[in-house]
């Protein structure tokens, strides 16, 4: 998850780690992820890979709600690389680069995208926060043509406005308020 919301706390994990993930929704979706942290003393180094696949879906249209007779797909990749340093026992810093590319029918994006992350535990009082900000970067423009139909007949449409990533801000605390051997209360915000 380090990878995903906050690179910070690759360097805060006690060894390398593995992850891996297939989600398979309803009607023919899948979300696949793979992840790698490598730990080394005060450093961390990641990869991860995301993928995203609507399979076959019917298309439908204001004049054809119950479909168009052509079928169209949604694909949703992401590759990204992850440095991150422990400066010490308190503090680390991480910093995320991503290659994305979408594609829905044939009109595809593609971006760099940046992440960036800051984790901080407050001496031994057993609180921390963390403050991470996801998916900036430049605008993008969509390239490709889809044709869709007006009142008018069928219009081909190839010129599109430049896009934005929706760019995340995130900030989170935690507090371990009570522990013993048999229970630990932790309260989050």
């Amino acid at each position: 998850a380090s990878l995903y919301l906050n690179p910070a706390l690759t360097s805060q994990m006690e060894g390398s780690q593995v992850y891996v993930s297939h989600t398979a929704y309803f009607a023919d979706i899948s979300h696949n992820y793979l992840g790698y942290v490598h730990k080394m003393d005060k450093l961390a180094f990641g990869g991860s890979l995301m993928y995203l696949d609507s399979g076959e879906m019917e298309e439908t249209d204001e004049f054809n709600p119950f479909g168009t007779g052509r079928t169209f797909r949604t694909i949703h990749l992401a590759a990204g690389v992850t440095f991150s340093q422990q400066l010490s026992d308190l503090f680390s810093y991480g910093i995320s680069s991503k290659y994305v590319e979408e594609k829905i029918e044939e009109v595809q994006l593609q971006s760099v995208l940046f992440d960036i992350g800051f984790f901080y535990k407050v001496g031994e009082t057993g609180l921390r926060f963390a403050v991470g900000l996801n998916n900036f970067g430049i605008d993008s423009s969509p390239t490709g043509e889809t044709v869709r139909q007006t009142q008018n007949g069928p219009v081909v449409e190839n010129s599109f406005e430049d896009v934005s990533a929706p760019s995340i801000f995130r900030i989170g605390a935690a507090y371990d308020a009570y522990e013993n051997e048999s229970i630990k209360v932790l309260v989050t915000g």
